[in-house]
């Protein structure tokens, strides 16, 4: 009876003994590690914030999660084990990787150090800000248009600029009258024209301005 007690007791701490073992190795290789950084511009060394930082599995680059960068340019970012691909990028700069494979024998913490992203030039270079111009501009009695503002040829006749302003009509014998009101003088930039002149070629970007004794529009 001792002896069966004592195989039993045996029996019982081996399995202990074993699922100790299998509970380590599986803590061991789902170990999770910090991995921190921070991301500068490389011309200013000003921190770059709200830059975006993707964890990418390897090879598939399938992606595992992310993170934005905070006001000065730290980050923090955690990984489990395995083989992995660290994008970083932020608008108007160049985007940078780098490479980890993470273990059961790597540090807790990763110190990436200061990643300086260079801007990009292309980009920059293409980057164009328009502002732009109102179509029509009243002041008192003159009422200007801008050409650019109306689909029209450069170098279109300036009857077609006219055709496509806002309640403006042209009759069988060239007059011209905008919402009803007979338009006897007008001028396109500095040169006077009268209305037997619609044959008059315009290019974009300028304006016709025209004199009215009330408001048109």
């Amino acid at each position: 009876m001792g002896n069966l007690m004592n195989e039993k007791t045996y029996i019982l701490l081996f399995i202990l003994f074993i699922s100790c073992i299998d509970v380590a190795f599986v803590q061991a290789q789902t170990k999770h590690v910090t991995i921190q950084g921070t991301i500068l511009e490389e011309d200013t060394q000003l921190p770059i914030g709200q830059a975006t930082i993707q964890l990418l599995s390897l090879p598939d680059s399938n992606y595992v999660k992310g993170v934005s960068s905070l006001e000065q340019g730290n980050f923090t970012l955690t990984a489990p084990p395995g083989h992995f691909l660290i994008k970083l990028s932020f608008i108007g700069f160049t985007t940078e990787f780098k490479t980890l494979q993470i273990n059961n024998t790597t540090k807790p913490i990763i110190q990436l150090g200061k990643i300086e992203l260079k801007p990009d030039a292309i980009l920059l270079k293409e980057t164009v800000i328009v502002a732009q111009a109102p179509p029509v501009v009243v002041a008192g009695d003159t009422t200007a248009y801008n050409a650019s503002a109306y689909r029209v040829n450069e170098g279109a006749a300036l009857e077609e600029l006219v055709k496509k302003l806002s309640g403006a009509e042209i009759n069988e014998d060239g007059k011209l009258t905008i919402n009803g009101e007979e338009i006897k003088n007008y001028r396109q930039e500095s040169d006077i024209k009268n209305l037997n002149i619609l044959s008059k070629r315009i290019t974009n970007g300028k304006h016709l301005i025209i004199h009215s004794e009330r408001k048109l529009i």
